[in-house]
């Protein structure tokens, strides 16, 4: 299983077993610094974030950076770890996060850990990220016309 298999898997996830109306694989935005693997978003406005992980090099890397240091600068109201089965163990994550594995060749999720809400995040990132997707798309944008408003 590669890495962008298991980013594909992730947003896949988001829509269909998480109940995110809206989810993103990979999405990049210019002025962000959090990259996340696969985020969503739930009716009422709840982040649901995913970090995909197919090394324990590349865990810790992740682990290391500022956002994860100080968990209020970084996105995700709910943060969940998608790994291969038996990469990580629970006691092994960051605090509040949710471990989510996935095993065999139809990738089936199990959810390992839930999370618990993170005390504090970035919603500013996250609305820098859904803009930046909303002008990479202007077709999803109405004009605004100032003088038809009432």
């Amino acid at each position: 299983m590669t890495h962008e298999d298991l980013v594909r898997r992730a947003k896949r996830w988001l829509l269909k077993s998480v109940g995110c109306p809206v989810a993103f694989a990979e999405p990049c935005s210019g002025n962000i610094d959090e990259r996340p693997d696969a985020i969503g978003w739930r009716y009422g406005g709840a982040s649901v974030l995913v970090e995909c992980k197919i090394s324990l090099d590349d865990f810790y890397r992740d682990k290391a950076k500022s956002f994860r240091k100080q968990p209020e600068l970084g996105m995700g109201m709910y943060r969940w770890m998608m790994t291969p089965k038996g990469l990580l163990l629970p006691e092994q994550l960051l605090p509040n996060w949710g471990m989510v594995e996935v095993r065999g060749k139809c990738q089936k999720c199990y959810k390992i850990k839930q999370p618990t809400e993170m005390p504090a995040y970035n919603r500013l990132t996250e609305i820098k990220l859904l803009a930046g997707k909303c002008w990479n798309h202007p077709e999803v944008l109405e004009p605004f016309d100032p003088n038809g408003v009432k």
